[in-house]
């Protein structure tokens, strides 16, 4: 019998789902506090048990004692969960450390369903020294299928992973960020990103960034081709990035969705906005080179930006 559902994550799910799909948690459920929601990662696995209703991949990060109360280490973790009939946590992978950010990226591979299990990625950023690793689970059971490791010390490989949308007869990559741990005496190393095959499960291109320079918390994300090659391409955020004057207004780069190269960039205005903190592609319906993507700047307002292959176009 499967066991019975946290509350802290029965509460975070009925937060997050509750916009788009009404009644698929029970109202009785206390809502949880917004602090909670920066710590989780939540997937949707496919119907990964046939009956009939798609489960959910929670991933849930390691946190230290600042961020609970009462103060308490957690271990990382991902729980595969179920709304169906089984109505429980199916399964889990544990951390085998506190505090280590295991299960704070999460993204899914193949959905599954009556032909396959599915698959995932997560990132433990912190392992081994803060060198990082890759783990790729099957979505049914989260056991290991595959492993990947960082190769610097401090460098904090798999604190982000995404998944592009399918593109049949392109090669299936993977986007994993290398950002700073939190944890202190770990040699600090530069942010970067790379593109990881799941083919050969090897890297196939890298971009490292400044020394000061720091990714946005939701500052990378996929988006429609740019550079005509068929294939989607990459939007990153550096939040402190510096203008010609030294100023740090941040700024949004477009790259290749197959060699990371620039292909342009978007230069924020305020300094100390974090412009690209936050990046979101909006589709349109419309078949069109143009494409609106939100840029998140926590301490000004957002702005929205509408990119072509042409050129770029901003408006508030």
């Amino acid at each position: 019998m499967p066991e019975l559902l946290n509350p802290d994550l029965r509460a975070l799910l009925r937060t997050l789902v509750a916009g788009f799909a009404p009644g698929l948690l029970p109202s009785a459920i206390p809502a949880q506090s917004p602090d909670v929601l920066c710590e989780y990662q939540v997937c949707c696995a496919g119907d990964v048990d046939g009956d009939g209703t798609s489960e959910f991949l929670i991933g849930r990060s390691g946190s230290p004692p600042v961020y609970r109360d009462p103060p308490a280490l957690t271990r990382g973790g991902i729980f595969l969960c179920s709304f169906g009939k089984q109505n429980g946590v199916l399964a889990r992978a544990m951390s085998a450390h506190d505090n280590d950010r295991f299960g704070g990226s999460l993204a899914v591979v193949e959905v599954g369903g009556k032909e396959s299990e599915g698959s995932c990625l997560a990132g433990e950023p912190e392992f081994d020294g803060a060198r990082g690793r890759l783990l790729m689970l099957s979505s049914a059971k989260l056991e290991l299928l595959r492993v990947i490791e960082g190769s610097k010390p401090g460098a904090g490989f798999g604190a982000k992973v995404l998944m592009p949308e399918t593109v049949p007869g392109k090669t299936r990559l993977a986007l994993v960020s290398s950002e700073l741990p939190a944890s202190p005496g770990i040699t600090i190393q530069r942010a970067s990103i790379a593109l990881l095959s799941l083919d050969t499960w090897t890297l196939v291109a890298e971009q490292t960034f400044a020394l000061y320079e720091k990714l946005g918390r939701c500052g990378l994300a996929w988006i429609p081709d740019q550079d005509g090659d068929g294939g989607p391409d990459v939007a990153v955020g550096i939040v402190n990035a510096r203008n010609v004057a030294g100023a740090e207004v941040g700024r949004v780069e477009i790259r290749s969705g197959r060699t990371l190269a620039v292909l342009r960039t978007i230069d924020g205005s305020e300094p100390g906005g974090e412009f690209g903190a936050s990046l979101a592609p909006i589709h349109s319906e419309a078949k069109s080179s143009r494409f609106d993507l939100l840029i998140g700047m926590p301490h000004q307002a957002a702005r929205e930006v509408q990119i072509d292959r042409r050129d770029t176009a901003t408006r508030s």
